[in-house]
C-alpha cells in the first residue's frame, strides 16, 4: 500500500498519458475519415492534458525539482546552507498551500456556475478538479519534504 501510495502520481500520470494518446489518434483517425466530430476526442484529451499537469506538480515537489538558485548560499557556511534549504521547503509548503485554497475557490465558483464542455457536456467543475487534488497531493508531498529536511538538518 505504501509503495502504491508513493508512486500515485506516477501511476495516473501514465494512465492520463495513455488515454491522451488514445482520444488524440482517435479525433486523427475520425479527421482524416471527414468526420463532422472531431473536436470530442481532442476535448478530452485536453482534459487529460489539464489533470497531467496538476499532478506533475505533485510528483515534481515529491522528486524536489523545484527551482532553486544556489549559486549564493554555496558561498556559506553549511550552517547557513541548512537554514536556506529548511526556508526554502517551509516556502514551497506555503506556496502550495496558497495554491489549493486558490483552486478550491476557483472549483467552487465554477461548480456555481455550472459549466460544461462544448462538445463532451462533461461538467467543468470535474476537469477543474485537478487544481485541488494535485494542488492537494502537492501540499502533501511539502509536508513530508518538511519533515524529511527538519530531520535530516537535526542529526547534521
Amino acid at each position: 500500500m505504501k509503495k502504491t501510495l508513493d508512486q500515485l502520481e506516477e501511476h495516473l500520470i501514465a494512465i492520463l498519458i495513455c488515454g491522451m494518446v488514445i482520444f488524440e489518434t482517435i479525433n486523427a483517425i475520425m479527421h482524416a475519415m471527414g468526420s463532422a466530430q472531431t473536436g470530442l476526442p481532442e476535448e478530452i484529451a485536453i482534459y487529460c492534458y489539464i489533470w497531467i499537469a496538476f499532478l506533475s506538480a505533485s510528483f515534481c515537489a515529491k522528486k524536489g525539482c523545484d527551482v532553486a538558485v544556489t549559486m549564493l548560499s554555496d558561498r556559506y557556511s553549511q550552517g547557513i546552507q541548512r537554514i536556506v534549504r529548511m526556508v526554502c521547503v517551509v516556502i514551497n509548503l506555503v506556496v502550495s498551500i496558497c495554491l489549493l485554497i486558490g483552486s478550491i475557490l476557483f472549483v467552487s465558483q465554477t461548480a456555481a456556475a455550472g459549466s460544461a464542455g462544448k462538445l463532451s457536456g462533461i461538467p467543468l467543475v470535474i476537469v477543474y478538479t485537478a487544481s485541488i487534488v494535485g494542488y492537494l497531493l502537492c501540499t502533501f508531498r511539502n509536508i513530508q519534504k518538511v519533515v524529511e529536511t527538519f530531520k535530516s538538518e537535526k542529526k547534521a
